[in-house]
């Protein structure tokens, strides 16, 4: 008998706090941080994930895009220094990275990151709210997931910060 264990993947189990914001009105306005410019990833500027030094991501990035998925890109002096992403769920429902349901209309926060030299200047949160405002404004969608690791703290806050509330989803 033959076993073929290239399919067998060493399970991981992460505690996660989810958040919702299912209002622009619950959007707090943060300010935006002077000298940090937030611009939409496109196809034409993906390329400057490079700055931010993950070069790997940017064929990730591009298949976010093609995906139909949003991100932004935080930069200083014209470098990157942070992106965040977001799936917007246009169909009945949708699994969001393969594991969180998402129904029509609603959109969930993920792969988001500050280079470390520039994290607590409040980066992070006016990119958040950024994000969500234009996932509200632009997309029209009309709730907003986000799910972060209980052993990082600091994006707990952030959502905090940005209007979301701590939600628990079975």
């Amino acid at each position: 008998m033959i076993v073929d264990n290239s399919m067998w993947y060493p399970l991981r189990f992460r505690r996660v706090q989810q958040f919702v914001l299912d209002s622009p009105a619950k959007l707090i306005g943060t300010p935006s941080r002077p000298g940090v410019e937030i611009v939409r990833v496109s196809h034409e500027n993906v390329h400057r994930v490079a700055d931010f030094g993950r070069k790997r991501y940017i064929r990730t990035f591009r298949s976010h895009l093609c995906r139909g998925q949003m991100g932004l890109f935080a930069a200083i002096d014209q470098k990157i220094v942070g992106h965040a992403w977001a799936i917007i769920c246009r169909e009945p429902f949708c699994m969001g990275n393969g594991y969180f349901r998402l129904d029509h209309g609603e959109a969930l926060v993920h792969f988001c990151r500050v280079n470390p030299e520039h994290r607590r200047k409040g980066i992070f949160t006016a990119l958040l709210a950024e994000l969500c405002r234009r996932l509200f404004d632009e997309h029209a969608v009309r709730r907003i997931y986000g799910d972060v690791l209980v052993t990082d703290p600091a994006p707990m806050w952030a959502n905090l910060r940005v209007g979301f509330a701590r939600k628990r989803r079975c």
